[in-house]
């Protein structure tokens, strides 16, 4: 997996993203997503090796605006390939990052299925019925393992990170080459990056 360090400078405090605020299931959002048969309980301790079918996970995600929230329900789950499926070959594609490091990434295909159920919004504490299964938008898509496997928190976290350090260094994080080619960078290029990565 690729991971981008990005210690603070010695003379100051270590730069730090702005916390995520977790916010609880609106009322009738957990009764509603038990009524939709979404994976709502059971934790598996992460693991190596590649995807199997029926590895899952599900996210509530939360939109605020003022005082107003709406959520959604995403489950993933991975899928086993059909025959078709894994007969096909994606071209594997080789990155070089300017701080020196290689990536060789796809060469096949996971299958995941994907269901969202939202907006979703508070029900009224009054309403006593049973709750309703919400409507729910399902669709079964390829993807590289490859590519899922560098996680989906990896690169917002250093984006994150890197701001928080342009407010107090800006011409430390503004110096900072985070670039990506199909080719090596010269060798200056790579010194200077890993520099920059050093103070940032």
């Amino acid at each position: 997996m690729m991971t981008l360090p990005l210690p603070a400078l010695a003379d100051s405090a270590p730069n730090k993203p702005p916390e995520f605020r977790q916010v609880p299931p609106l009322p009738g959002v957990w009764e509603a997503a038990k009524a939709a048969a979404f994976q709502l309980e059971g934790f598996a301790a992460a693991r190596s090796g590649k995807l199997r079918a029926g590895d899952a996970a599900t996210a509530l995600v939360t939109w605020t605006s003022g005082k107003q929230n709406r959520q959604w329900i995403i489950e993933l789950e991975a899928d086993g390939l059909t025959k078709a499926e894994s007969k096909e070959k994606e071209e594997s594609v080789t990155y070089h990052t300017s701080t020196g490091h290689q990536f060789t990434l796809g060469g096949g295909y996971a299958a995941l299925k994907l269901r969202v159920a939202g907006p979703l919004e508070a029900r009224s504490a009054a309403d006593k019925s049973p709750a309703a299964a919400p409507p729910v938008q399902e669709r079964r898509i390829l993807i590289s393992p490859d590519y899922l496997a560098l996680g989906l928190d990896r690169m917002p976290s250093l984006l994150l990170r890197l701001n928080a350090v342009s407010k107090t260094h800006p011409k430390t994080a503004g110096d900072f080459n985070r670039g990506f080619a199909p080719k090596p960078y010269p060798a200056e290029e790579v010194a200077a990056a890993r520099r920059g990565m050093a103070q940032a």
